[in-house]
């Protein structure tokens, strides 16, 4: 079983930016005026059912081989090498190799994910942040529930 990490992590780029103490996982979307709507019931519908049903596991290896396939890109950049190393040495104390990362995305399951939603994505814990000409932010609010 995977635990759950509160220290640096180099998925940022993805998404998820997880500290010692804190964290935040985000979903961005770019959609025309017409659409903000439709997209975060969208984007809601799916945390809610990553919270009810496990992810199939064709989406478990689609998942785990984009986090490679973006792990193995970043390396080719310098500067990604740096700040993934210099992240964990500064944080854990430790270094950790690409081979270790690798296993620990490999070793994460379909309950991982499950448990770990039901513990993101709760109504209470919700954001937004909306950037266009809208008037009434209480209307959002109604929408912002899991």
């Amino acid at each position: 079983m995977v635990k759950e990490k509160k220290d640096a992590d180099i998925t940022g780029r993805d998404g998820s930016y997880n500290y010692h103490d804190t964290g935040v996982f985000v979903v961005y979307a770019g959609v025309g005026i017409q659409k903000v709507e439709e997209s975060n019931g969208a984007i809601l519908h799916e945390m809610s059912l990553l919270t009810k049903e496990k992810v199939t596991s064709e989406e478990l290896i689609k998942g785990k081989e984009y986090i490679k396939g973006r792990l193995s890109l970043s390396l080719e950049d310098s500067q990604e090498v740096a700040q993934m190393y210099g992240l964990r040495e500064l944080l854990e104390k430790r270094m950790v190799t690409v081979e270790e990362v690798i296993s620990l995305v490999e070793r994460v399951t379909r309950e991982d994910i499950l448990r770990v939603a039901k513990r993101l994505f709760r109504t209470e814990k919700l954001n937004l942040s909306v950037i266009g000409p809208f008037g009434d932010p209480g209307h959002f609010l109604k929408l912002l529930k899991v």
